[in-house]
């Protein structure tokens, strides 16, 4: 920025001087070079790089530069711009710019320039450079499809789905984006048709593809690819830049039986062939001779049979021989299942499909083993079975022992065969004479033997065996047992059984000794079921103590014949020992004298032990101290001496314990037996309180006892940081506690201190210390302010205030002390403390804060307290627990629905919606949340999700009684500690209605082609939408294809609209059997299909016309030859046909009628063939065929002709041979042979012959001829 100043004098006159500030800039305009754009060939949806370099050497200038963009370098439209700030240095400026495809197709070159500009109005623009747009690149990612698996029967079809992504751009294409799906029909990719789709608004390419039976069974190929698109290069789903893709077509297997017929009916042991063949979905696949046959399974009842061995014949056909011997009679089913790679498997069930018949069987050789024996033996029951077809039978033996027959067993054997069946559960009520006979059963057939009266059941055979009492032992005295146990073993069931058994509740008699020789004492006693015998015996004084003796045996029993046991158990009789102390007896002894101990030692009966272990023992508490040796004096009485030094002073007692053999020890105490002197002792020191504040006053105490009962002087002194005066005071008595009250200390003296206490008399001393603190004094937090109020954490704060007081020294101040503030963040924990709030106390104690809450502090009824921090003179103690109630404020947001469209009466809509808490807190949870929609007034409660997330679902019955069309949602919230928020979402969702095909109709159903088809479907769709209904014809072994469509706008009517499409047909067109469907979508997204039938478009039929060849002669010999034609003429048209049509001629031949060659009709509809005969064919009137066949477009049709074919003959004279020489009179023979000109016709009998001989003189003669 520049001054002006303008100076002028002159003589006479006063100078002057101006000047004018600011009165002219210099600045620079802005530079650019370097411009250019990479890439320079790229898809219009790449990002771009477009830059340039720029300075202005004006400091502090701020420069604006654009960017612009031509297609011609004359119309320039603006792209983008930014700024550039104090840009005295070169900077790199850069733009990175993506274009649309109008760019691409209004270039493919698009032009480019900056423009800078500055603030005071400085511009410089750049020199044009270029990029050349190409088309984008495409990508797919298959979504469904790969390796999917297809049922080729019935109605069934697999999704392929494909994504396409436009790879420049780096997203989806959108809708509208034409592809086509191919599918191969054999193992090889082959591409034959494909089926065009367009992408719809989520970019996917989608098609639903089912498999008829022009594709094989088996793993197939398929492919998608994009062609032609005018924004997007041609892209095609197969390798090399994909992976190849495959599906899976699935066959359905067929079983067929044709072996045994239905109702056949066959004997046991017949064998049954089963016979059947194998075939599958479609009929081009024929029979199948590789299936695996996984079962042929007979069934008759719940019993299934397999049918093994089974025989693939190699043809289709598949058999088994099936062994009925053994089977039961009845009907039988027969179930056949197969299965084949690449195919659906097959079970079929045949029921009731024969019947097998069965005979009844005969009996031999009924008898028991042993005749005889005991009630526990194994009796072994005999009889022989024959059956006619020997079936397995089951015996069923009745026995008799009680009065009436009971089934014992029965046994499952071949034919023929002996039924042999054990019986080892006769019991004693069975003795006696049985009886028996047998049920014999084949199934089918039940007979009964005769009875036989046999065996004879005797008692059983036992062995006594010991189990329990043998060394045991027994007191004499009072309720005390023991137990004599043992077991009878039955040796018959033994036997049988193979196993130990044992007699049943059998009688028996224990026999006991007293002075261990007799056996003086007998008890009969009943066994329990496991044959154990027991005797629980308590002896008395009639029973001696020591060794005794016992044996047992079975005795007096229905059952077992009488048994003992073989040897005498032993046991033992235990006596009681009484113990009694005579002396001491109370009487005191000085510490360290003798006491002398006597006792006597006697048994329950009264009788005094000798011999016995004695021992005595002094017991003070826990003190236990042994005498020994104790004396005895052989008469039941016992002594010992013992010193009393060491001893405890006061009472002791004496405990005497004793034992012998075969007694049970005792032990007897008496208390209080003798006493010891003993010195005085101080214990028990204690300091009240052991750590108090330097505030407190305490209190020293400590315990005395003096057993003599001497008054003494007890003592205290301090030990510790400072010096402190002593105590005293006198003591007398036991256990007496002596007590200082009112010491005090100051805050100097905060430390460890020690107490000394001392006593002593005549005989000694005792002293004991008591370790005790000086601390810092103890501090009550009152309440000022602050409790039960209320703060806004979006915004406001609160004052808390509380005030510390010395419980110790309620005198003192706590003032200018370390203090802090602690707030609860969960109302619903209580220990949820949040962070420190420190601050500090005044000259009064008194401490505060102003609370302004953040997220960390959650809403509700808060705990808050306060308290003293680390300091020298008091302790850190908090405050009670003091409420706060924090509150916030929130937002609801409505995220689900938004303009979504639902299907009334079918789809539930599902609402979402969050609460935001407006101080930054996130979402808010535990809301009371309602989603109204108010053109309906219809309120859905929210339900929480967590992270401050409600949802809630209005029922598609709900939604099904309201109007189609679009509704509003609003949605509101109530909290505890928020206040009521709520908000709106207009046009939320929309009621649609899916639209419904019915009626489908064709006509006609069949008509030649050229004929005109139309087809009619009526359409329902309710709402306001648009619905496009699309016609659809499927040829026999192709895919679908789309003929025609039709859009129609807003509601239809409540009973639907037709819709009509018109199809004319041409000779491509003609098939039997086409499919037609019709779908429709609409605009809402809603589709419907249905299946209309087939229809037929035929051929055309023709009238043919003989023309030429009919009657003619042609030679067979040489190249003679004759034109056959046929004119053909369209019966529809009624007019002849053009060039084209496939035709045949079929000549009589030596073979039969033959075909000679295949033909097409040349532009007037003439069928020729230039007939040249040879030796296939006879001389004479043949047979012509001319025919239309083999054609695409009209039916096979024949006419037939003739001609007339002419051989050749040829004759060959034999005799006489050629130069022969005959005389006169001489008869001559002449012989030859005819033939033809066709040497497989061989020689021609029955020809028309005459025979002329020309003589010298020229005239001729004739010979007569035989043939």
């Amino acid at each position: 920025v520049y001054n002006i100043t303008a100076n002028a004098s002159k003589p006479y006159y006063y100078s002057i001087s101006k000047t004018k500030l600011d009165a002219f800039e210099l600045r620079y305009r802005p530079e650019i070079w370097n411009e250019k754009a990479s890439p320079l060939v790229e898809g219009w949806g790449y990002r771009f790089t477009i830059n340039l370099s720029l300075r202005d050497y004006d400091v502090g200038d701020q420069v604006n530069i654009s960017l612009w963009k031509s297609y011609d370098k004359v119309n320039w439209v603006y792209v983008n711009s930014t700024n550039c700030t104090d840009c005295t240095s070169a900077k790199s400026i850069n733009f990175y710019q993506r274009f649309s495809c109008n760019d691409y197709l209004n270039g493919p070159i698009l032009y480019f320039k900056f423009n800078a500009s500055d603030i005071y109005g400085l511009e410089r623009e750049s020199s044009i450079f270029n990029v050349t747009l190409e088309k984008d690149d495409i990508r797919f990612i298959v979504v469904q499809g790969s390796g999917t698996s297809i049922d080729r029967e019935g109605l069934v079809t697999g999704l392929f789905q494909v994504l396409v992504n436009d790879s420049d751009m780096g997203q989806p294409v959108g809708s509208g984006i034409n592809g086509t799906f191919y599918f191969s029909k054999t193992p090889t990719p082959t591409w034959v048709e494909g089926h065009s789709v367009l992408t719809n608004s989520n970019s996917y390419l989608t098609y639903n593809f089912d498999p008829t039976c022009e594709y094989q069974a088996g793993t197939e190929y398929w492919k998608v690819e994009v062609v032609g698109e005018e924004c997007y290069k041609d892209e095609e789903l197969w390798p090399p830049e994909y992976t190849i893709q495959t599906y899976l077509v699935k066959g359905q297997l067929k079983n067929n039986l044709l072996l045994p017929p239905q109702n056949s009916i066959f004997n046991v042991t017949d064998s049954i062939t089963i016979r059947f063949n194998v075939s599958t979905d479609c009929s081009n696949d024929g029979l199948i001779n590789d299936a695996t046959v996984d079962e042929i399974t007979l069934i008759h009842g719940n019993e299934e049979y397999p049918c093994s061995n089974i025989n693939n014949e190699n043809n289709g056909y598949y058999n088994c021989t099936w062994d009925s011997t053994g089977k039961p009679e009845g009907n039988y089913s027969i179930r056949i299942s197969t299965s084949r790679n690449d195919y659906n498997s097959n079970t079929t069930l045949y029921p009731n499909r024969f019947w097998l018949e069965n005979r009844e069987p005969t009996y031999s050789n009924l008898l028991v083993t042993p005749q005889s024996g005991g009630w526990g033996d194994r009796y072994i029951f005999n009889v022989t079975v024959q059956d006619p077809e020997n079936d397995s039978v089951t015996c069923w033996l009745y026995v008799n022992t009680t009065g009436q027959f009971i089934l014992k067993g029965n046994q499952t054997i071949s034919t023929p065969g002996n039924c042999s069946i054990q019986v080892e559960d006769f019991t004693c009520q069975d003795i006696g004479i049985a009886s028996f006979y047998f049920e014999i059963n084949d199934t089918f057939n039940r007979v009964n033997t005769s009875i036989l009266n046999q065996p004879q059941l005797n008692k059983d055979l036992v062995l006594v065996e010991y189990v329990q009492g043998n060394g045991s032992e027994v007191n004499r005295s009072g309720d005390y047992y023991t137990t004599f146990k043992v077991r009878v073993k039955d040796l018959n069931r033994t036997q049988t059984k193979g196993t130990e058994k044992y007699a049943i509740t059998p009688n028996g008699t224990f026999w006991i000794t007293s002075d261990g020789i007799n056996f003086n004492y007998w008890f009969n006693v009943e066994g329990d079921g496991n044959g154990y015998l027991s005797l629980d015996f308590n002896p008395n004084c009639s029973f001696e103590a020591g060794k005794q003796y016992w044996i047992a045996g079975v005795k007096d029993d229905n059952c077992y014949i009488e048994s003992n046991l073989s040897t005498n158990i032993t046991f033992y009789v235990i006596g009681n020992l009484f113990g009694s102390i005579i002396q001491p007896n109370g009487e005191k002894y000085l510490r360290g004298s003798n006491i002398t101990v006597r006792a006597n030692v006697s048994d329950e009966c009264n009788n005094l032990i000798p011999l016995a272990n004695v021992s005595f023992e002094s017991i003070k508490g826990s003190e236990i101290k042994e005498c020994s040796p104790v004396v005895d004096e052989s008469n039941g009485y016992y002594n010992c001496t013992f010193n009393t030094s060491g001893f405890t002073p006061q009472y002791w007692d004496i405990r005497i314990n004793g034992s012998k053999e075969y007694y049970n020890s005792f032990s007897v105490v008496e208390n209080n037996a003798f006493w010891i002197e003993t010195n005085p002792i101080l214990f028990a020191p204690r300091v009240i309180p052991e750590v108090g504040g330097w505030g407190e006053t305490f209190t020293f105490k400590v315990n005395f006892t003096d057993e003599d009962l001497d008054t003494l002087t007890v003592t205290y002194t301090l030990v510790g940081p400072t010096s402190q005066p002593s105590g005293t005071a006198t003591a007398q008595g036991i256990n007496t506690e002596v007590s200082w009250s009112g010491i005090t200390f100051s805050s100097t003296d905060i430390g460890e201190w020690v107490v000394w206490f001392n006593v002593s008399d005549d005989f000694g001393y005792s002293n004991v210390s008591k370790n005790f603190t000086v601390e810092k004094d103890d501090v009550a937090i009152e309440y000022v302010e602050g409790n039960e109020s209320t703060v806004n954490r979006v915004s406001g704060s609160v004052l808390l205030k509380l005030r510390a007081v010395d419980i110790d020294n309620p005198n003192q101040l706590v003032s200018y002390q370390p203090a802090a503030f602690w707030v609860t963040t969960d109302s619903d924990t209580p220990e949820s403390w949040g962070p420190t709030i420190s601050t500090s106390t005044d000259d009064y104690g008194n401490f505060s804060i102003y609370f302004d809450p953040d997220c960390t502090y959650g809403v509700g009824k808060q705990k808050w307290k306060g308290g003293l921090l680390t300091n020298d003179y008091w302790k850190e103690v908090n405050s009670s627990l003091f409420n706060i109630t924090i509150t916030s404020e929130y937002q609801p947001y409505i995220t689900k629905p938004i303009g979504e469209i639902l299907l009334r009466g079918v789809d539930d809509l599902i609402i979402k919606g969050n609460l935001t808490d407006l101080a930054g807190c996130g979402g808010v949870e535990n809301g009371t949340v309602d989603f109204i929609v108010p053109e309906k007034n219809y309120v859905c409660i929210g339900i929480e999700e967590g992270n401050g997330i409600y949802n809630c679902t209005i029922p598609s019955s709900v939604l099904g009684a309201w109007a189609y069309g679009w509704y509003n949602l609003t949605m509101n919230a109530t909290r505890p500690f928020y206040p009521y928020a709520e908000t709106l979402q207009p046009k939320a969702f929309y009621l649609a209605d899916d639209p419904d095909l019915a009626n489908p109709t064709v006509s006609p159903s069949s008509a030649p082609w050229g004929s005109q088809f139309v087809f009619n479907v009526t359409l329902t769709d309710l709402d306001q939408d648009n619905a496009t209904v699309y016609l659809w014809i499927r040829r026999p072994g192709r895919d679908w294809e789309v003929l025609d469509n039709y859009t129609y706008a807003g509601a239809t009517p409540g009973t639907g609209a037709n819709i009509g499409f018109v199809w004319n047909t041409t000779c491509e067109d003609v098939d039997s059997n086409i499919e037609y469907k019709f779908n429709v979508s609409d605009t809402s997204g809603y589709k419907d299909e249905i299946y209309g039938g087939t229809f037929s478009v035929n051929k055309r039929g023709v009238t043919l016309f003989v023309t030429s060849g009919e009657g003619d002669k042609v030679d067979r010999e040489g190249s003679s030859s004759t034109q056959l034609s046929v004119r053909v003429r369209d019966v529809f048209a009624a007019q002849f046909v053009g060039a084209g049509v496939n035709g045949s001629f079929f000549i009589e031949s030596k073979e039969g009628i033959i075909k000679v060659a295949d033909v097409q009709t040349d532009p007037n509809g003439y069928l020729n063939y230039t007939f040249d005969p040879n030796c296939s064919f006879n001389v004479g009137k043949i047979e012509w065929i001319g025919s239309v066949i083999n054609d695409k477009c009209y039916v096979s049709t024949n006419i037939s002709s003739y001609l007339n074919i002419t051989g050749q003959l040829k004759n060959n004279l034999l005799l006489p041979p050629q130069n022969s020489i005959f005389n006169v009179t001489d008869s001559i023979t002449i012989r030859f042979n005819t033939t033809s000109d066709c040497s497989n016709e061989g020689l021609i009998p029955n020809a028309s012959v005459s025979i002329e001989l020309k003589s010298p003189l020229g005239i001729y003669e004739p010979c007569s001829v035989n043939n």
